[in-house]
């Protein structure tokens, strides 16, 4: 893997599975993997999703390339990430997503967010509208909260959240015979969006559990991991050089000598 550069991807779509915000789909994956084989380039996948087995798997055996798939396991504990499965939500029950932010907010308090926070985040994520920046900033604040909301709005529409998440992930089986042919690494447990803030015996257990759980499954040793939502501190990084993780990506593409850090580019931005 030295001198390669990581290609960091989500979700994939075609006629089976449906395309969502920031989803590409199998035909321009495989558009893209021709045309840069000669780029000694690697495809990471975040998140363990299910399109990622059926569409990009037999894309890269068909090529002969090994990808790095990092899964999440909470999933298996039959909890469910309310975030992921929004995206599904706004797709099948609203036309615009102006209209999901309206019946969002609707359900916030209106001095939950301040103008001063809206502002610090437009500057570091200029590229966000404001309703995005706001949903970010109630995610970021108070995760059960932002939860919370997602669920009453659920339920509202009468949105079936948890048979439509066995649509979304992998089984451990789908994970098993992933692991025959490609590399699975660490992805927390429970994806997190603000694990760069959380206490070092939070982010302990869930890198252990992770580890446990998906060793157990593929009986190898995991040595990769990958960042949820691309956050991180000293202590995460502690914490996986004491857990014998070789190598961790970032969502970015800032450069680093830490093979900890290592930096990945968004497909979409190739």
């Amino acid at each position: 893997m030295k001198n390669s550069k990581y290609i960091m991807l989500h979700y994939l779509h075609n006629s089976k599975f449906k395309k969502i915000s920031g989803s590409i789909s199998s035909k321009a994956f495989e558009t893209t993997v021709k045309k840069n084989l000669n780029k000694n380039y690697i495809y990471t996948f975040d998140d363990s999703l299910k399109s990622q087995y059926y569409l990009a798997k037999p894309i890269l055996e068909k090529y002969n390339l090994k990808g790095i798939f990092f899964c999440n396991t909470f999933q298996f504990e039959k909890k469910f990430n309310y975030h992921e499965l929004s995206k599904f939500f706004i797709n099948i029950y609203y036309k615009k997503k102006v209209l999901f932010y309206k019946d969002f907010f609707n359900l916030v308090k209106k001095n939950y967010i301040n103008e001063k926070e809206i502002r610090k985040q437009k500057k570091i994520f200029s590229y966000y509208n404001d309703n995005e920046i706001k949903l970010r900033i109630i995610r970021s604040k108070n995760l059960s909260f932002y939860n919370s909301i997602l669920k009453k709005l659920f339920y509202i529409k009468k949105f079936s959240f948890k048979k439509y998440q066995k649509k979304i992930y992998m089984t451990k089986n789908e994970i098993l015979k992933l692991s025959t042919k490609h590399f699975i690494g660490l992805h927390t447990h429970s994806h997190y969006f603000n694990f760069d803030k959380l206490k070092e015996d939070i982010q302990r257990k869930e890198i252990i559990k992770n580890k446990n759980i998906l060793e157990k499954l593929i009986k190898k040793k995991i040595i990769h991991f990958s960042f949820p939502i691309g956050k991180y501190n000293s202590t995460s990084l502690k914490l996986l050089k004491k857990y014998n993780i070789k190598q961790a990506f970032k969502n970015n593409k800032t450069q680093s000598k830490n093979p900890l850090l290592i930096p990945r580019t968004n497909i979409n931005e190739l």
